[in-house]
């Protein structure tokens, strides 16, 4: 009886300590969106400084700032969907398992 309690127990922690996870990955994600506007917005600004450059070279920095600011955007979009996916799939995996070793594997 006792080993049955102690698995519930174990059990239980586990499901906690996966739902405190998952608590943090979608924070994570939260912050990921909010850099995903700044960059957005970032990269309208630039745009528009570019547009009233008048000189070469100002132009160039300013499209090499652009390139980077996209880059992040791309890093960090790539870094939310995964994020998202990893959220899922210890959803998915925490109603797949029928033991508690399943649990464990998780």
């Amino acid at each position: 009886m006792t080993d049955k309690v102690n698995a519930g127990v174990v059990a239980t922690i586990l499901v906690a300590g996966l739902v405190v996870l998952n608590y943090f990955r979608k924070k994570k994600l939260v912050l990921l969106q909010k850099k995903l506007l700044t960059n957005d917005v970032n990269i309208r600004a630039i745009q528009e400084a570019k547009a009233a450059a008048y000189t070469v070279k100002a132009k160039s920095i300013l499209d090499n700032r652009i390139r980077n600011l996209k880059d992040q955007k791309e890093a960090t979009e790539n870094a939310s969907n995964n994020i998202e996916a990893g959220i899922e799939a210890t959803i998915k995996d925490i109603k797949k398992a029928k033991s508690w070793d399943d649990l464990d594997r998780v």
